[in-house]
């Protein structure tokens, strides 16, 4: 899930349940996510209100 603050959060699949949260920042800056996609496990394509598509490992 992403939210507007720039919070991006990962739900358990099965309970629902936060299995974690981080603040989305670019080079130390706040960034705020638009759309989220799983590429594949572990891997998290990010876009971004200021038009850039950022690749994140995720646990």
């Amino acid at each position: 899930m992403a939210y507007r603050d720039g919070e991006v959060l990962a739900l358990n699949l099965h309970d629902g349940t936060v299995r974690w949260r981080e603040r989305l920042t670019v080079a130390g800056v706040p960034a705020v996510p638009t759309a989220l996609t799983v590429t594949e496990p572990g891997r998290l394509l990010v876009g971004t209100s200021d038009g850039r598509v950022l690749d994140c490992a995720a646990a």
